[in-house]
């Protein structure tokens, strides 16, 4: 079952006596569907397998840096493709942004598995910023099960847990943050005196 996969109807197994083994993504909704209901002890009242092998494949992404022109000043990021979007370190993109316009406080709150953006307020950096991957080898990504809050509002966005760090797509980041993402085919530019458009 591919990672893409967002919704499993109920029945979607029913009387499938013969299944064997389910594969899927580490931390995707094929891994909660097979720990909610088909390994589930009576395999909810005999409409499932009862018994039923699952195993599920930790994603591996290779890093590279790239060098984005924020305001016509660049700044390199360790980033990683994923399915062709580049994704970010959140805290890096809050250094980066730091004396911008666009600036944005980073703050985790573990008790509830929280990632809280507040903007305008400058970032306090915990060490480790923009620091460049000098290595090639490929990197287990996890989907993130944090919520994230943007001024204490829920904001649906998809991150990527890497080595404890959160990478999300420039794109949603922009999207409320609220700043221009220029592409031209060779290089990645942010101005942040434009407001985000798709």
């Amino acid at each position: 079952m591919p990672e893409t996969l967002t919704d499993i109807a109920p029945h979607a197994f029913f009387n499938c006596e013969k299944l064997a083994t389910i594969t899927g993504i580490k931390g995707s909704r094929a891994e909660e569907y097979a720990k909610d209901v088909l390994l589930y002890p009576g395999g909810g009242e005999g409409l499932w397998p009862r018994i039923i092998g699952a195993r599920f494949i930790p994603q591996t992404f290779s890093p590279g840096n790239i060098t984005v022109s924020i305001d016509g000043k660049n700044t390199t990021f360790t980033t990683y493709n994923i399915r062709g979007n580049n994704y970010f370190k959140l805290r890096d993109l809050a250094q980066a942004l730091n004396v911008t316009n666009k600036q944005f406080a980073v703050e985790w709150n573990g008790k509830n598995s929280e990632i809280n953006l507040t903007k305008s307020t400058a970032y306090t950096p915990i060490g480790g910023e923009l620091l460049l991957s000098g290595s090639a080898e490929k990197q287990v990504a996890a989907v993130s099960a944090a919520a994230v809050k943007w001024n204490g509002s829920p904001v649906e966005v998809k991150a990527y847990n890497i080595n404890g760090n959160n990478y999300f797509k420039l794109r949603d980041l922009a999207k409320f943050l609220n700043f221009a993402v220029i592409w031209d085919g060779k290089a990645i530019g942010i101005d942040t005196a434009k407001g985000y458009s798709d």
